[in-house]
């Protein structure tokens, strides 16, 4: 069965319009009764959720409200944070500058920030590119130092001198010896993209991501304007069975590492990149592209992405999730197919992530339903 599926699968890769094409998309009707049967089952505020196929978005819905308490609708329209899905982002400008060769896949930390190698901890100065983004740095998850730098600071001096204190330390676990997930690996390699560019991330981040695709949008920490309902608020549960609705995210010296807002129409045309759907001129060379998605040797984590074995992906699948803690976003895509599933939710509450994964699994069946149809 699994054999017939694949082989029906491939009628998916037939050419389609570009995300770029600002084609307008109608609510799917029988997407959004699931997502409201999810948010029911889950208790949740609300939830968006969309399916890319051959770089557009072909259906898409949205149901609940912004906040709890307040009968304001979520839309299609609305910005969800998208947490650690920001990691992808950030290892696709790490990819650009490879592509324009101003560093490489294994470059040293000694060697890319030459001005704080002679205070590095010798076992941090040969860390390349490769091992941050895969998260084998020797580098812990986070550090209570990301709270403590000087907020007068530019943010790109935050970092600076978060670095200058956390690479002079002894590493969690001798670097390259095994894989630990590291909010501060992705940090550092935001930090080493503006040290190569002399850019700052942000700006990067709208140079060559945001600005290109037209992801109009795309924007850092919380959504919508302090105080108000103009978009969509988090939720965590601060005890059981409370649920309080917060405008907050972590400090911007996380940036590279989950602090990105944006539609899901938006930041579906920044999957369908990786689903080798480029604008002209292309973001990334074409091999790249098949580098990012390959997993570390013996791992799951390949450059940006989870890559995990699937019946309905030749090859690896692509994914990953993210949370502020008061946010879950997901994404599944399949590059050889040339499809991916995106949901979120505006809680990262207890039942968040699953509900997400329902959401995916039945726009899963739903492809599925549909080429067998055919």
């Amino acid at each position: 069965m699994r054999f017939l599926v694949s082989t029906i699968l491939s009628v998916l890769l037939v050419a389609g319009q570009s995300l770029r094409a600002e084609q307008p998309v109608q609510v799917d009707q029988e997407l959004r009764h699931e997502l409201a049967r999810i948010v029911t089952q889950y208790e949740l505020p609300g939830m968006v959720a969309a399916l890319v196929e051959q770089g557009r978005v072909t259906r898409v819905a949205a149901t609940g409200v912004r906040k709890l308490g307040d009968s304001e609708e979520l839309t299609i329209a609305d910005r969800m944070h998208l947490g650690s899905c920001t990691k992808a982002m950030t290892a696709t400008i790490l990819a650009q500058l490879v592509d324009a060769q101003k560093m490489t896949w294994n470059g040293t930390l000694a060697e890319l920030l030459p001005d704080l190698s002679p205070r590095m901890h010798e076992s941090f100065r040969g860390v390349t590119v490769r091992q941050l983004l895969t998260h084998r740095s020797g580098l812990p998850a986070n550090s209570p130092l990301m709270h403590a730098a000087d907020k007068s600071l530019s943010t790109r001096d935050q970092r600076e001198w978060l670095f200058e204190q956390v690479l002079a330390m002894d590493p969690e676990y001798e670097p390259g010896t095994k894989a630990r997930y590291s909010n501060l690996g992705y940090m550092l390699a935001g930090f080493v993209a503006e040290t190569v560019s002399g850019d700052t991330w942000e700006s990067l981040m709208r140079k060559r991501i945001f600005e290109p695709l037209q992801m109009d949008s795309a924007d850092f920490g919380v959504p919508g304007t302090t105080g108000k309902l103009n978009q969509p608020w988090g939720h965590r549960e601060v005890s059981e069975g409370e649920i309080r609705a917060l405008q907050r995210d972590n400090p911007p010296v996380l940036g590279p590492a989950g602090t990105v807002h944006a539609s899901l129409m938006d930041w579906a045309k920044f999957v369908a990149v990786h689903l080798k759907h480029q604008p002209r001129p292309p973001l990334l060379m074409e091999s790249t592209i098949d580098e990012m998605h390959r997993p570390y040797p013996n791992g799951r984590y390949a450059l940006g992405w989870v890559a995990l074995p699937r019946w309905w992906s030749p090859g690896h699948a692509i994914t990953h999730s993210g949370s502020n803690t008061m946010w879950m976003a997901v994404v599944w895509a399949s590059p050889q197919r040339d499809f991916a599933f995106l949901a979120a939710t505006n809680s990262a509450q207890h039942g968040a992530a699953k509900a997400c994964d329902d959401a995916v699994r039945f726009l899963l069946e739903g492809v599925i339903k549909k080429v067998e149809d055919e």
